[in-house]
């Protein structure tokens, strides 16, 4: 019935945090869930619990019992310099976040995952990064009033 276990164990896992969130730990340190102060926690946690749920029906075999299993076109990169090469990334930008800010960060940060992860369509890659990082910075900035990192290296030049 279930196709890959590991995804369907981590979906699980991940809507499990997000009920836990949606239930405990956002009413009981940010505040009610009509409370203004909570909206972007929910937000955040519903889309994630949007992808959980989407990871679980992926995870989960529809054809009839009888049928053979269809073969994967997925590519296995668990490499451990691919995986170590993501977790410097991931690294780097949490550092680099306050210092040049949340829209060169975020660039430079989808640039180097799109390459460790050997996608090589730079069109692609182009259209994919400006057309979330638009999205983020609408949603934040616009839409719920949330203000992005600007870094501090682009307030000294802006002063």
């Amino acid at each position: 019935m279930i196709k890959n276990p590991g995804d369907f164990k981590l979906g699980i896992g991940f809507m499990a945090f997000c009920l836990f969130c949606l239930f405990y730990l956002i009413p009981n340190q940010v505040g009610g869930i009509t409370e203004e102060e909570s909206l972007l926690p929910i937000l955040i946690t519903l889309f994630i619990a949007v992808l959980s749920g989407s990871l679980i029906l992926s995870s989960i075999r529809l054809e009839p019992a009888g049928s053979p299993a269809p073969t994967s076109n997925r590519v296995k990169n668990s490499k451990p310099a691919v995986i170590i090469a993501v977790i410097g990334i991931m690294i780097a930008y949490a550092w680099l976040l306050d210092v040049i800010g949340f829209l060169l960060c975020s660039f430079f940060t989808m640039i180097a995952l799109f390459l460790a992860f050997g996608v090589r369509n730079y069109k692609k890659m182009a259209v994919i990064i400006a057309i979330t990082l638009g999205v983020l910075y609408i949603a934040f900035e616009k839409l719920l009033m949330a203000p992005l990192p600007v870094g501090s290296l682009i307030e000294r030049f802006m002063d």
